[in-house]
């Protein structure tokens, strides 16, 4: 006949805890693994970001230079002047013959106040606060050619001297510079 060993109730319970807890060393791998995917996702959210902030400035640069194709195809392929912008909101670009703008309404990184729009080929203030800039520049004095400088950078407080962190590039007639790409 079997032989019977009578297990009391705490032996049963204590028993059951240990099967079912968690030792300190688990916790600590389980930690580590989420700090360590915790971090590899701020950085791609970060690179995703730069990247969305550089391809907006490229399509609202791209609205610019359609605009300025448009302007030259109503005026003899002259370049619009600064008489010949909006003069209710200069970022609006050139205006047509009965004074209506070719961009009818701005992107909305122009709107939202993300991308700079300057009429002067200079680059930012280092006091900007936006994360992008549109430059229309003629390419080269009295010839019937543009350029517009598209500079990106990924964050606020990058100066926009970092030639590491800022990108930038160009559409229209650029010549040698780098040319936009999405």
């Amino acid at each position: 006949m079997p032989k019977h060993t009578h297990i009391t109730s705490q032996q049963l319970a204590r028993g059951r805890a240990r099967e079912a807890g968690f030792s300190l060393i688990e916790i600590i791998i389980a930690l580590a693994i989420i700090a360590i995917l915790s971090a590899i996702i701020a950085l791609s959210w970060g690179k995703a970001k730069s990247g969305t902030r550089k391809n907006e400035a490229i399509a609202a640069a791209s609205r610019y230079a359609q605009a300025i194709s448009q302007y030259q195809g109503d005026n003899a392929n002259q370049l619009p002047g600064a008489a010949n912008m909006d003069p209710a909101d200069a970022r609006r670009g050139p205006v047509n013959l009965v004074g209506k703008p070719y961009i009818g309404t701005l992107p909305d990184g122009v709107i939202g106040g993300r991308i700079e729009v300057s009429m002067a080929c200079a680059p930012p203030t280092s006091s900007s606060t936006t994360t992008a800039q549109i430059a229309l520049c003629p390419a080269t004095e009295g010839a019937p050619s543009f350029a517009i400088r598209v500079m990106a950078r990924p964050r606020t407080n990058i100066d926009w001297g970092v030639a590491a962190e800022v990108t930038t590039c160009w559409m229209g007639s650029t010549g040698a510079q780098p040319a936009c790409s999405r």
